[in-house]
């Protein structure tokens, strides 16, 4: 049995103040990428997605100090990758959940998705899809009633980036690139989005309207968010790195 603690900067002074540990939970890490995967708050109320360490299963549910409360939702068994599992939250105050292809929630449906959860609902509920299509959508992000998704790929395939909320992995750009792995989404304030990729290590915008990608902001290797003032905090291999709003 492997703690995950969920931990949040303590002020102004983060890079040097201790922190708190907010939530933890017990979670399954046997495989490439189970664990902890996501986290969003609605109404005060933290919510997770883990593995189960006994069974597996992808679960999202409660999650404080204490352990793990309330089950939201069992998306059943999961394999050593392609799980996906990052979580947000949306304007309406839904759960939305990346679910990759290798689940046995998408093996039954014939595909990864992009699900939606009621916060409130039984653990049985009946996730609303959004789009489906994916191989592992673990890079996403929620913005102005949009909904951004980086769609790993297989075999001779490209990756893709493109609007969840309008269509499925098929509408997508293809990035026309090497693989990157994609593990984090972040909206910047220009109405651009920026990737982290796992296999290159870095943080790269990318354009809608061109459907490139632009010069790397920073170092990041498995997610990223956005301060207050524009700034950018990133997840490498042994830090947490501070990078200065991107210049216009």
């Amino acid at each position: 049995m492997t703690l995950g603690p969920v931990r949040e900067p303590d002020g102004i002074g983060w890079q040097h103040a201790p922190v708190e540990t907010v939530a933890t939970v017990e979670v399954g890490i046997d495989g490439e990428q189970r664990g902890l995967l996501g986290q969003a708050v609605i109404d005060g109320v933290r919510y997770a997605a883990w593995t189960e360490p006994t069974t597996n299963h992808l679960l999202v549910g409660e999650v404080d100090a204490d352990g793990a409360g309330r089950i939201v939702w069992d998306a059943g068994g999961t394999a050593g990758g392609a799980v996906g599992g990052h979580l947000e939250a949306d304007a309406d105050g839904n759960l939305i959940l990346g679910i990759g292809q290798l689940t046995d929630w998408a093996k039954a449906h014939g595909s990864g998705a992009m699900l939606e959860l009621d916060p409130a609902g039984p653990v049985d509920q009946v996730p609303v899809v959004v789009s489906d299509g994916y191989i592992n959508p673990f890079a996403f992000t929620t913005t102005d009633a949009q909904l951004w998704v980086a769609d790993n790929a297989v075999g001779a395939d490209t990756e893709r980036i493109g609007r969840g909320d309008l269509g499925g992995r098929d509408t997508f750009t293809p990035t026309g690139v090497e693989p990157r792995a994609p593990s984090a989404m972040i909206a910047l304030d220009d109405g651009s989005i920026a990737v982290c990729g796992f296999l290159d290590a870095q943080l790269l915008p990318w354009s809608p309207d061109t459907g490139t990608y632009g010069d790397t902001l920073g170092p990041c290797l498995t997610g990223a968010a956005v301060l207050e003032d524009g700034s950018i905090v990133t997840a490498t291999a042994d830090a947490l790195v501070l990078l200065p709003p991107p210049t216009r």
